[in-house]
C-alpha cells in the first residue's frame, strides 16, 4: 500500500511540472508560431511565395533586390524599338521627298523668270520655242472738242503674237515675233473704226557672257530691231483708219538680272530704245501737213518677284515705268512743234500652271497706274519647245 501511494504522489507530481516545461519551450523555439495571436499567417505566407513564382520581375521590399526581366520581355521592347526606328526612317523619308533638289530650284526658277518675262531666261543649246500669245488691252479717254463738247473714246486692242527662239549656244539665242494685230476704236459721237492687219515685226537675241550662280547674279543684254512692217499711224487719214505699228524703225537694248532669295526668285532689267527719224511724209492734220517727225527716245525699268506654291502653279508681280523724252514735228510751212514727255508705269501680276511635265499656261494681268498707260491689258501665253540639234554628252 506504501508504494502505491508512492507511485501516485510521483505521477501527479509529473503532471504538475508538464504545462511549465511546455510554456517555457515555445518561448525558447524561434520557429514556434502562435495560433491564437497571429491566424492565418502560414495561408499569407505560400501567397506570397506563389505570386514570385508568378512574376519574376517584381522587387522584394524586404531584400531589395531586382529579379532579372525573362526573354519574352526582352523580346517585345526591342521589337517596340525596331518599330520606333522604323518610323523615324519613313518620316525622314516623306519629308526628303517633299523637299526640292538643286536641280529642280533651278528649273522652277527659270518657269518663274520665264513667265515673267522672256528677256530673263535662255534656252538650253538646240532647243527652238514657239510661244503663242495672246494679248486684249482697253483704254479710255474723255477728250473736249473743238465745239466744248466731251467725247468718250475707247479702243479695244487684240494682239496675237507669234514667237520663235533659237539657242544657238547656252548662253546665246536669237528670236522672232510676228505679230497679227485687230483694232477697234468708238467716239461717242462718230461710229466705231477698226483694222485688221500685221504690227511690227522684232528681230533680236539674248547673250549671257558669264555663268550664272555665285554670290552675284549673272547678266542678260539683250537687244532688238523693231521694223515698221504693220500700219503706220502717219501715212493713214485721220478719222477714217487706224494704224497697227508706230510707223518708224526702233533699236532697243538692255540688261536683266535675277537672283534667288529663298523661297522667292527677285528679277529686274533696264532698256533704252532709239527711234529712227521718218522722213518724206505728206498727212494732212487740218489745214497743216506733216513732212517728218522726230520721236523720242525712251528709258524703261521693271523689276518684281516670283514665288512657287507647288511644282504646278507659281506667281509672280512686276512693277514697270518707262519715260519717253518729246517728239519733234516738221511741218509744211509752218514753224516746227514738239510734244511733251511721258511717263508710263503699269502694275503686272500672273501665274504659271504646269498643265503637264511638257506644256504650261501662263495668264497675266497688267494695271495702268498714268493716264498715257492702257487701263488694263490681259494675256494668255502658251509656249512649245522642241529639240532640233541633239546635245553631246559630257
Amino acid at each position: 500500500m506504501k508504494h502505491v501511494f508512492t507511485i501516485l504522489f510521483i505521477f501527479t507530481l509529473l503532471l504538475s511540472t508538464f504545462p511549465l516545461y511546455a510554456q517555457e519551450e515555445s518561448k525558447t523555439d524561434p520557429t514556434a508560431v502562435d495560433s491564437s495571436t497571429q491566424p492565418g499567417m502560414e495561408s499569407t505566407e505560400e501567397n506570397t511565395r506563389q505570386q514570385e513564382l508568378e512574376n519574376p520581375d517584381t522587387i522584394n521590399e524586404q531584400s531589395g533586390d531586382i529579379s532579372p526581366p525573362d526573354i519574352e520581355t526582352l523580346y517585345r521592347n526591342i521589337q517596340t524599338l525596331q518599330d520606333e526606328v522604323k518610323r523615324l526612317k519613313e518620316e525622314a523619308e516623306v519629308r526628303k521627298s517633299l523637299e526640292m533638289t538643286q536641280e529642280e530650284k533651278t528649273e522652277k526658277e527659270k518657269e518663274i523668270l520665264s513667265a515673267a518675262g522672256r528677256q530673263y531666261t535662255l534656252l538650253k543649246k538646240g532647243i527652238l520655242s514657239v510661244e503663242d500669245n495672246f494679248k486684249y488691252s482697253f483704254n479710255s479717254t474723255d477728250a473736249v472738242s473743238e465745239w466744248g463738247m466731251v467725247e468718250h473714246k475707247s479702243n479695244h486692242t487684240i494682239e496675237n503674237a507669234l514667237s520663235f527662239e533659237y539657242a544657238l549656244l547656252d548662253n546665246l539665242t536669237v528670236n522672232l515675233t510676228l505679230p497679227l494685230v485687230y483694232k477697234n476704236d468708238k467716239n461717242s459721237t462718230t461710229e466705231s473704226l477698226s483694222v485688221n492687219d500685221i504690227g511690227d515685226v522684232s528681230l533680236g537675241g539674248q547673250w549671257q557672257p558669264f555663268k550664272s550662280g555665285g554670290d552675284w547674279p549673272a547678266p542678260i543684254f539683250y537687244g532688238n530691231i523693231v521694223l515698221p512692217t504693220g500700219r503706220s499711224p502717219f501715212k493713214v487719214v485721220i478719222d477714217e483708219d487706224l494704224s497697227t505699228g508706230s510707223g518708224f524703225y526702233s533699236v532697243n537694248a538692255g540688261m536683266s538680272a535675277n537672283k534667288s532669295l529663298d523661297p522667292i526668285v527677285a528679277f529686274a532689267n533696264v532698256s533704252l530704245s532709239y527711234n529712227h527719224t521718218v522722213r518724206k511724209l505728206n498727212q494732212r492734220f487740218s489745214s497743216l501737213i506733216l513732212k517728218k517727225i522726230q520721236p523720242g527716245e525712251s528709258i524703261a525699268f521693271s523689276t518684281g518677284i516670283g514665288y512657287a506654291f507647288s511644282y504646278q502653279v507659281s506667281m509672280f508681280m512686276s512693277f514697270q515705268y518707262s519715260y519717253q523724252f518729246n517728239s519733234r514735228y516738221y511741218w509744211k510751212n509752218n514753224a516746227r512743234t514738239s510734244s511733251g514727255s511721258s511717263v508710263n508705269a503699269m502694275f503686272n501680276m500672273g501665274t504659271r500652271w504646269n498643265l503637264s511635265p511638257k506644256r504650261s499656261l501662263t495668264t497675266q494681268l497688267g494695271i495702268g497706274l498714268t493716264n498715257s498707260a492702257q487701263d488694263f491689258v490681259l494675256s494668255v501665253r502658251i509656249p512649245f519647245e522642241f529639240q532640233i540639234a541633239s546635245r553631246k554628252k559630257s
